[in-house]
């Protein structure tokens, strides 16, 4: 679809099928915060139609998806940690604590493994982490 092409109508109308089709709220609202990015790139490099683009999506109301409502207590990390660290596993008792005492996402603390072409295989996606 070409950038002029966004209406309100077109919006929603991508909105309700999305759901229709099963999409998660979550799933929804990452895809037209991605829109909304592109569309104010746009704008910032002057692209003919992205300023209307940017003003249709903001007009476009999204839920928000529900915030987790089970967090794990002091006691249980403690154990894991104390078990993590019996088995000999430091670095991983040490990044679960991190994400605890910090409020970090794991992927914050690890990072993303991704597949390369290593001889020894040990930084493929699931090999290490």
């Amino acid at each position: 679809m070409m950038i002029r092409d966004l209406t309100y109508e077109v919006g929603m109308e991508m909105k309700q099928a999305m759901e229709a089709n099963g999409r998660s709220v979550s799933y929804v609202t990452r895809l037209f915060k991605q829109l909304r990015a592109v569309a104010a790139y746009g704008r910032t490099s002057r692209l003919p139609d992205a300023r209307d683009a940017v003003e249709t999506l903001a007009g476009i109301k999204l839920s928000t998806p529900a915030g987790s409502s089970v967090f794990p207590t002091r006691k249980e990390v403690t154990s894991v940690v104390a078990e993590a660290d019996r088995k000999g596993m430091h670095a991983f008792a040490c990044g679960y604590l991190m994400c605890f005492e910090l409020s970090l996402r794991a992927v914050d603390i690890r990072g993303q493994w991704l597949d390369t072409d290593s001889p020894c295989g040990l930084h493929r996606k699931g090999k290490m982490g």
